[in-house]
């Protein structure tokens, strides 16, 4: 495990560049420490060195993006050449990089001989455990804690680092190094905690009943049936944005996406092609619809209709209306079942669709095995069962179209990164992500429903509810703490007020503030408090990377919660009097 302290927006005001001034290496099997400098010459040597068990070095770091451009800056300034080929020679080195800019993979061949070749490997833990170091301390309840130092301090080349540098910088390797060693102790060796989650399926399942069960499609065909792919839900009731409600209760569905999978019927096979509307099929059940429809949210219904690539309608908007004008949908028959039930249909034409066998129970060994691992553990085997449950269903969705970034040296920035053209590959299978997600969309709208007047928010596997007693809500859920697929109490706001979808604060029964807010910089929270958190809120605290001469800075920038709820459309007609009443006085 390795970590880079560089200087930051404060110096490059001064130097007008940046430069690495602390480095440091940890054993993650030993967690003793084998490289603390100043110099990144010095990391550098160390990984060409061969090591005397004639094993290639795999190393992590928190964040590549950051960390790597300082590393792939020096490889191009010391005669390394970039090779988009996967077997590389002496001097060489290859970048496994997206075209939106996540770092997955640096690696560096320093010397290639006929008998032996010294590879190293340079790899994101964020994309293992996509937390802060201060997150995963408390989540794997280790016996370290984040510390912190003064970013801004005058750190020129060759700074001699102090005794609290040291421990900072070896607190931060020993998080990250008893982490991954939990994970590396469960076989978890892969490159993303989704590529884990699906060798670990595959391996339950075995390879050929995976192939059989779900084959790689036409890459034509996934693309049509991609534009049913959707994400979680969420929403916040219009009528409540900006309000301050008081006695706010929270509940959360326990494993909503796994309990899907573990209950509800899912794909499998080659799908089938039909033209016009679905017709029943027994051997057939599933389906995913293209669709034409000319529709407005009933009266006293939530809106469920999020389009995409329609241009009268903002991508995070929910649709209430298309007034006549009729727009192009591709859904699950889970969804389209939902906008049946929700919706006044005025016009809907059905256009084409691929229907496709199906079966209870795909995932059951799985869930099984890291759903006890859940419910019987605290700390790392805890967490590590919650990514795994977690994960799975996102690496069905992989688009096999894929872009890649590959650096270039630039005098000025060091290493600039331009977009290379696409490639295909090979998909896993799009359809299980469709209908894991709607059928959890589906789980969690229906349940809101059950409830319309009294639901605030909802956030794909939680319900924030307001003017009901628990007693009424559990009467009409099932409630456990640990069961899957049940509804967890988590807890009841003195305070609440939400402003946006993932933009929300409250009070709780201790009364401390909690903030939600997308974006939102850590520091800035600490100074928030319930009373100023409100639209226009601006903080100068957000970081973002910016490429300059010797390598990569964090400049802050402004944040600001902006108004997007627009209550104009709320129908306020289901509500009766008394309800009006009360909530104009909120």
């Amino acid at each position: 495990m390795a970590d880079f302290e560089a200087t930051g927006e404060e110096q490059y005001k001064i130097d007008g560049s940046t430069h690495v001034w602390a480095v440091g290496v940890i054993d993650i099997e030993t967690e003793e420490t084998v490289l603390i400098s100043n110099d990144i010459a010095d990391f550098m040597n160390w990984l060409s060195k061969d090591n005397h068990n004639h094993k290639n070095k795999e190393v992590f770091f928190h964040n590549l993006k950051y960390d790597g451009d300082f590393i792939v800056k020096f490889l191009l300034e010391n005669g390394f050449k970039h090779s988009r080929e996967r077997a590389l020679y002496s001097n060489e080195f290859s970048t496994l990089i997206s075209d939106t800019g996540t770092w997955y993979e640096i690696k560096i061949c320093f010397h290639a001989l006929k008998t032996r070749k010294v590879e190293v490997k340079i790899h994101d833990s964020y994309k293992l455990l996509p937390f802060s170091e201060e997150k995963i301390a408390k989540a794997f309840k280790l016996t370290v804690s984040k510390g912190e130092i003064d970013y801004d301090r005058y750190r020129p080349v060759g700074y001699q680092l102090q005794e609290y540098e040291v421990d900072y910088l070896k607190t931060d390797l020993l998080i990250m190094a008893q982490a991954l060693k939990v994970q590396m102790n469960k076989g978890l060796t892969k490159m993303t905690i989704g590529s884990n989650a699906l060798a670990d399926y595959k391996q339950r399942i075995s390879k050929d009943k995976f192939k059989y069960l779900f084959p790689v499609l036409d890459n034509i065909i996934d693309a049509d049936l991609r534009h049913a792919y959707r994400g979680g839900h969420t929403y916040l009731q219009p009528f409540y944005a900006n309000k301050i409600l008081e006695n706010v209760h929270s509940y959360d569905k326990n494993s909503m996406h796994p309990s899907q999978m573990k209950n509800m019927p899912m794909p499998y096979g080659i799908p089938v092609y039909y033209e016009g509307e679905y017709k029943n099929d027994p051997d057939y059940p599933l389906f995913i619809q293209s669709i034409e429809i000319d529709c407005k949210v009933k009266k006293g219904y939530l809106p469920t209709i999020q389009p995409r690539n329609a241009f009268r309608f903002a991508t995070t908007e929910f649709l209430e209306d298309t007034k006549g004008e009729p727009i192009q949908l591709f859904v699950t028959s889970i969804d389209l079942m939902l906008i049946l039930e929700h919706y006044d249909i005025h016009y809907i034409q059905y256009l084409e669709g691929f229907k496709f066998r199906s079966h209870i129970g795909l995932f059951d060994e799985y869930i099984d095995y890291w759903y006890h691992i859940k419910e019987t553990n605290t700390g790392p085997l805890r967490e590590i069962a919650k990514l795994m449950l977690n994960n799975l269903y996102g690496k069905f969705g992989t688009n096999p179209i894929r872009a890649r970034k590959e650096p270039i040296y630039d005098k000025t920035k060091g290493a600039v990164y331009v977009n290379l053209p696409a490639e295909e590959g090979d998909a896993v299978y799009i359809p299980m992500a469709c209908f894991i997600t709607a059928y959890s969309r589906y789980d969690l709208i229906s349940t809101a429903q059950k409830f319309y007047k009294n639901v605030v928010y909802m956030d794909t596997d939680s319900i924030k509810f307001y003017g009901i007693s628990r007693e009424v809500i559990e009467a009409q859920i099932e409630v456990h703490d640990t069961k899957i697929g049940a509804w967890k109490y988590e807890g009841t706001a003195k305070m609440f007020k939400a402003l946006r979808p993932k933009t929300y604060a409250y009070i709780d029964e201790n009364d401390e503030l909690d903030v939600k807010c997308a974006g939102l910089p850590k520091k800035a929270k600490k100074d928030i408090t319930f009373d100023t958190f409100q639209y226009g809120f601006v903080s100068k605290e957000k970081l973002e990377i910016k490429r300059v001469k010797g390598g990569t800075i964090l400049l802050k920038t402004k944040f600001e919660i902006k108004k997007q709820v627009d209550n104009k459309h709320i129908d306020t007609e289901y509500f009766e009097d008394e309800d009006i009443d009360i909530f104009n006085q909120l």
